[in-house]
């Protein structure tokens, strides 16, 4: 065999031996990776674990909604947990929109995580359907119900016509807008000027007289009245329209 052909044989066999020692450095490598992941949490199982509890939260009252869990700070490293994660809420805050989600192990080694979370939850809401004036009291045909997110609109928002149908509204709305205790106002039972019936209670004995009101009121409010007969003049409740209780 001539010297040249044998160099080339010990350069291929050269070669070889160095691709199996390569490759056997990357197994020892991704081995010891794993080895020493291994006595860590990982994020995957932490955001798992605040992502399930979201869901069964809101799972409890709606039927449509969507989680999204923030990132973890890579550098962050936690021992293993050797027992299920716990999740649990942080204050009083609500679940819906931005959130937090506390995340417990209470192993060997405990340690405590606050996650930071967003969930959109998709319910029918009261919108006006067009647009509407300050002062008008609203029926069954100027709303609808449309699906919103609720994580976009204030908690006041309403969800039943029988919320909004009657009250009269504070401002002027364009079509479209959801609806809330906040634009509306119950209607006045009794205006300023108006003459009104008071009544009161004698002696186990309803008694009426004539008055003449003061105040504008809605149901409930105390507006003060004058007496038409003795000319005094009293507080009383609107429990009616146009009738004031006094004591």
């Amino acid at each position: 065999m001539c010297k040249h052909y044998q160099l080339r044989l010990i350069a291929r066999a050269a070669q070889h031996l160095g691709h199996v020692v390569l490759f056997g450095l990357i197994i020892a490598l991704t081995l010891g990776s794993a080895r020493a992941d291994s006595g860590r949490q990982s994020a995957a199982s932490i955001r798992a674990a605040v992502h399930a509890y979201l869901v069964t939260q809101l799972r409890k009252d709606h039927d449509k909604f969507t989680v999204t869990v923030g990132d973890l700070d890579p550098r962050l490293q936690l021992p293993r947990c050797q027992t299920a994660l716990s999740a649990f809420a942080t204050g009083t805050q609500r679940l819906i929109g931005a959130t937090t989600v506390g995340i417990r192990c209470n192993g060997a080694k405990p340690w405590t995580l606050y996650v930071s979370a967003r969930t959109s939850v998709f319910e029918k809401v009261l919108v006006t359907a067009y647009s509407l004036r300050r002062n008008h009291v609203l029926t069954a045909a100027d709303i609808r119900l449309e699906r919103r997110d609720l994580a976009t609109l204030p908690r006041a928002v309403l969800e039943q016509p029988k919320q909004a149908i009657g009250q009269v509204l504070r401002r002027s709305l364009d079509g479209g807008q959801t609806l809330s205790f906040d634009f509306l106002s119950p209607p006045r039972l009794v205006r300023r000027g108006q003459r009104v019936t008071l009544m009161a209670m004698a002696g186990g004995v309803e008694v009426r007289m004539g008055g003449k009101a003061l105040n504008d009121g809605a149901k409930g409010d105390v507006i003060r009245v004058r007496n038409t007969s003795s000319k005094r003049i009293v507080q009383g409740t609107v429990v009616a329209a146009g009738r004031v209780q006094v004591r």
